[in-house]
């Protein structure tokens, strides 16, 4: 569909409805900007219900899906929805049906930057969240959804390769835990980052534990260190996180310099003060004759009364 106006006849005309068996329904490159769209196909109605196995809205320029965060709700039977190659920004916290266990949700190659919130009710067993633009983040419980006063896991594998990543902090280490495998292939470690120690840690403890729940990838494949791509010197050398010689010099706090803290007040004092000379400079004439008309007033303050006796007259010449 190559018009926005034949996809809007398609759902509002039913179309679809000539397939009564429908399981997949697959709109890649089509244009749907508002997923309002799709309503007749995946909500209740009289006429017919599908309940659909897999979505593809792969490159349909979506923006956003806050406004339907429900717009999938319906479908118990969902396994595969993929959003793919979209141009969406904000985590769309889906409500999915609160059966639904999807196989894979696919929101790679988006502009998400923060991987939490994809949804908000059922479960997603592989999460692909490859090339988009996630740095960090902070939350330890990111994978799990919140049931009542119950916590079960959501998420079993999240793919994070090909984004911003630079390093694995204490808190993303925690979160972290929570899964079955992990891909951060292709992200661009920094081995001159002042957390590299907390991803060390990180790295050893996943290494070493004696049963180990967390399964580290790249790209796909199993691995158990991360090649060093930052600085340039790093990378030339092949160096790797876990056995860099981290230098925390640049990360210590700098004492403060007594030179500055004195010396940049005293600067702008005497800069002040000279201000101000030039400006009485400039202004010598001026400020002379202002004393001397002070000084007449002053006298002609004290003669008041008297009714003769020498006069003094406001002149003043300069040359």
């Amino acid at each position: 569909m190559d018009s926005l106006k034949d996809v809007e006849e398609f759902f509002m005309d039913r179309k679809f409805d000539s397939f009564p068996k429908l399981h997949t329904f697959k709109m890649a490159h089509a244009k749907i900007k508002n997923p309002k769209l799709l309503e007749p196909l995946l909500k209740r109605n009289k006429a017919r219900f599908y309940n659909l196995k897999t979505i593809d809205l792969n490159f349909c320029g979506l923006d956003s899906l806050d406004e339907h965060p429900d717009i999938f709700e319906e479908q118990e039977g969902l396994k595969e929805l993929f959003l793919r190659g979209n141009i969406i920004v904000q985590s769309p916290n889906l409500k999915l049906h609160p059966s639904a266990k999807l196989d894979i949700l696919d929101m790679s190659y988006n502009n998400f930057t923060y991987p939490g919130d994809m949804i908000s009710e059922g479960q997603v067993k592989y999460l692909d969240m490859s090339t988009n633009n996630v740095t960090d983040w902070s939350n330890k419980d990111i994978w799990r959804l919140g049931h009542s006063k119950l916590i079960f896991n959501r998420t079993k594998t999240v793919n994070l390769s090909i984004n911003t990543i630079p390093v694995v902090t204490s808190e993303m280490g925690r979160s972290l835990q929570e899964l079955e495998a992990v891909d951060l292939g292709d992200n661009p470690i920094d081995c001159s980052n002042c957390s590299v120690p907390q991803f060390k840690e990180w790295l050893q403890a996943v290494n070493n534990a004696s049963r180990p729940r967390l399964k580290i990838l790249s790209l796909n494949e199993p691995i158990d260190d991360f090649d060093c791509m930052r600085p340039t010197s790093a990378r030339e050398s092949n160096l790797k996180v876990s056995t860099i010689d981290f230098d925390n010099t640049p990360c210590l706090e700098k004492p403060q310099n007594l030179i500055l803290l004195i010396g940049v007040p005293m600067a702008s004092i005497a800069s002040l003060m000279l201000l101000m000379w030039v400006i009485l400079y400039a202004y010598r004439y001026e400020a002379t004759y202002l004393m001397h008309l002070l000084k007449i007033r002053k006298g002609m303050k004290d003669a008041s009364g008297k009714s003769d006796g020498d006069y003094k007259y406001d002149a003043f010449v300069c040359y």
